[in-house]
C-alpha cells in the first residue's frame, strides 16, 4: 500500500503527540515538527508505504529529543496489565466452541494497544463483546485448513501488551498439534512496538523461538531485516502478520503465505480494503 495524502496529517499528529508526551517545550516542538515537514515535503514522489516514511519520521523524533525508548515504561505497564488478565482470557478461550477462532479475535482486539494512533484502549469492553465481534475480512477457513499440514508458524509481532494476546493465540494453536513457532520482534525501540527487551518476565512455551528483525523501522521492511529474521520468514508455512504497519509493508507480497491480523485504524487503509474504519481483519494475501 502506497503513501496517501491523508497520511500527512496523521504523521504530524503522531509526532506532536509524542513530543507533548515527552513534555517538549512549544518552541522546540515547532522546530522538530518543521524538521519533519522539511523531510516529508521534499520527497519528489511518494511511491513507498506510509510505514516507510513513518520510520524516517521517528528517527528524526528520537534523534531530535535524544530519547531512545520514550514508551519504555508504558510498554511495561501494558504487558503487566494484560498478563494480569491472562487467566481470564485463557478461560474464555477454553470455554469457547472454537478456541483458535476466539484466540484470533482476542489477538485482533489486542491490536488496539497502539500509541502511533488515537485509540480508546477500552480493551475490557472489546473482550466483553467478543461473541458479537466479527472479522470484516475473514479467511479462517483457509487458515484452519493450512494448519493441518503446516509445520512452522512465524508470527510478526506488533505492540507490547498486544504480545500477550499473541502468546495466547500461539499457545492455543500449539495445543492442537506440534508446531515449530517463531515470533519476530523489532530490533530496536520504535513507538510501543515490542522488542526482545520488552519480553522480559513473559514466559513462552519451549517450542516458541524469539528473533529480532535487527532494526527500528515502523512495520516490516524486508530489505532492512536481519538474516535470521528473513530465514525464519522464508521458511515458514504460515506467517501471521500483526498490526496495520506490518500490513502496509507486506501486503504487496503474493508469494508468501501471510495472514494479516489487525484493526483498520485509519481511513486510507479502510478504503484500500473496502471496509469500515476500525474493522477487524483476518486476511490472507494469496487468494
Amino acid at each position: 500500500m502506497k503513501m496517501q495524502p491523508e497520511c500527512f496529517g496523521c504523521f504530524f499528529q503522531q509526532a506532536n503527540r509524542l513530543l507533548r508526551y515527552l513534555k517538549i517545550p512549544k518552541e522546540r516542538r515547532f522546530a522538530i515538527l518543521k524538521k519533519i515537514g522539511d523531510y516529508l515535503f521534499h520527497i519528489d514522489k511518494y511511491t513507498r508505504t506510509p510505514a516507510f516514511y513513518a520510520s524516517a519520521m521517528y528517527k528524526i523524533l528520537y534523534e531530535s529529543t535524544g530519547v531512545k525508548d520514550p514508551y519504555k515504561y508504558v510498554k511495561r505497564k501494558y504487558n503487566k496489565m494484560i498478563l494480569e488478565m491472562y487467566p481470564k482470557l485463557l478461560k474464555l478461550i477454553k470455554k469457547s466452541e472454537h478456541p483458535i477462532y476466539t484466540a484470533l479475535k482476542l489477538s485482533a482486539i489486542g491490536n488496539i494497544i497502539d500509541f502511533g494512533v488515537e485509540t480508546s484502549l477500552d480493551i475490557q469492553k472489546e473482550i466483553k463483546n467478543i461473541n458479537s465481534i466479527k472479522f470484516m475480512k475473514d479467511d479462517f477457513k483457509i487458515f484452519k485448513k493450512m494448519l493441518t499440514s503446516a509445520k512452522k508458524i512465524f508470527l510478526i509481532a506488533d505492540n507490547a501488551g498486544e504480545i500477550i494476546f499473541d502468546k495466547l493465540l500461539l499457545e492455543t494453536i500449539s495445543s492442537t498439534r506440534e508446531y515449530e513457532i517463531v515470533i519476530g520482534v523489532r530490533g530496536k525501540p520504535v513507538i510501543n512496538d515490542v522488542t526482545i527487551d520488552d519480553l522480559k518476565g513473559i514466559k513462552f512455551n519451549k517450542n516458541i523461538k524469539i528473533v529480532s528483525n535487527g532494526n527500528d523501522n515502523v512495520g516490516t521492511i524486508l530489505s532492512k531485516c536481519s538474516k535470521e529474521f528473513l530465514n525464519e520468514f522464508k521458511s515458514a508455512d504460515i506467517i501471521i502478520s500483526k498490526g496495520q504497519a506490518n500490513f502496509e509493508s507486506l501486503n504487496d507480497l503474493r508469494d508468501e503465505p501471510i495472514f494479516f491480523l489487525f484493526r483498520a485504524k485509519c481511513a486510507p487503509v479502510a478504503k484500500f480494503l473496502q471496509v469500515k474504519q476500525d474493522s477487524l481483519l483476518f486476511y490472507y494475501n494469496k487468494k
